[in-house]
């Protein structure tokens, strides 16, 4: 079947040569097809290969349009494309756990149980760039039930690497998480690593924080409007924290936020984050990450790999191109460059 007639129905209003300049910083080979199959995505709106291929090249079959994306794929690094995105100028990372539901993957290796204990799938966490107001993924790693029993120790392997692989990226860059990564065996990984990082801290799972003579610190006591700072606190009485509390007015309950640096910067490197939040749910439910049909692991990772990349990109461009059409005018496709230190820094609009 030729996909003449989806090609007329264009979504985009550019076509895939916009993002070739950006896939010539990306891609060491393969640019035009890795620039097609992010204009695919972004296009489709889709995670899947078979949806790719009813737009991939206007003038061939979907058949032929897959057997090119699947020969191309192998020769695609798409994961060390996307942290080429990183900004080493971001003064925060926003890192947020999603969990991909997987209902009928009885039979996928990378597949368990979610946090309800019965639902399939797996999680994906995803490390973002903050940039006027969007969060653009730079990198990620998935783990789940199924996989941490795999990987051999209870600090899971899995989340260890990636956080050094990250480590290389991010430096000294607080890395800003919200309470779901409030356990001890993140922060001693972390730790581990030498990373800096702020973390709201679950204080329904009933947390306890001490001093440096074993005494608990409670939490108790912070009235509406007041703040609190506490230096040198050891969650679960075995990792050094910075904690900083605040009770703001229309709030039902104190915020508690702990981490590696001063307590006076906790709350607002935070706050930081909750600007972002609703912008950083919105990226997730664009890219549709609950159609992924992998069944290998590795072939997964590809695939989000490719999806962040394409979310990244298009919002390097799709804005100013969908100004200049609504105006009358050309595409205008910003200019790409390249940062010093080695990563490409995406214009965003």
């Amino acid at each position: 079947m030729k996909n003449t007639e989806i090609g007329q129905q264009r979504r985009l209003p550019f076509g895939p040569e916009a993002l070739e300049p950006f896939t010539r910083e990306l891609f060491d080979r393969e640019e035009e097809k890795a620039a097609r199959i992010l204009w695919s995505i972004l296009e489709t709106q889709s995670p899947r290969k078979s949806d790719w291929s009813q737009v991939f090249s206007a003038g061939a079959s979907d058949g032929t349009n897959y057997r090119a994306i699947d020969r191309a794929l192998p020769k695609l690094d798409p994961k060390v494309a996307l942290m080429r995105l990183f900004d080493p100028e971001v003064p925060f990372v926003l890192v947020d756990p999603t969990e991909i539901e997987r209902p009928q993957a009885k039979n996928t290796s990378y597949v368990g149980r979610l946090s309800d204990g019965k639902t399939l799938g797996f999680w994906t966490i995803v490390f973002a760039q903050p940039y006027r107001g969007r969060a653009v993924p730079f990198n990620f790693g998935t783990y789940s039930e199924a996989t941490i029993s795999q990987e051999a120790t209870s600090r899971n392997l899995g989340w260890r690497e990636l956080v050094w692989e990250v480590r290389e990226l991010v430096c000294d860059i607080p890395l800003v998480f919200d309470r779901e990564f409030s356990a001890q065996r993140w922060l001693e990984t972390m730790d581990e690593a030498n990373l800096n990082y702020v973390i709201r801290l679950n204080t329904k799972s009933g947390v306890k924080l001490k001093d440096a003579e074993g005494e608990e610190i409670p939490l108790l006591g912070l009235g509406k409007g007041e703040k609190r700072h506490i230096r040198g606190a050891y969650y679960r009485g075995e990792v050094e924290v910075n904690v900083a509390g605040v009770w703001r007015e229309g709030y039902r309950e104190p915020l508690w936020v702990m981490g590696t640096l001063a307590p006076e910067e906790l709350l607002e490197t935070y706050d930081e984050r909750m600007k972002l939040e609703q912008s950083f749910k919105d990226t997730k439910s664009l890219l549709n990450l609950d159609k992924v049909m992998n069944k290998e692991r590795n072939q997964l990772e590809m695939t989000l790999a490719l999806v962040l990349l394409a979310y990244g990109l298009g919002l390097s461009i799709g804005e100013e191109a969908r100004d200049e059409a609504y105006r009358g005018g050309g595409e205008k496709i910003p200019s790409e460059r390249s940062d010093e230190k080695g990563g490409l820094v995406v214009p965003l609009l």
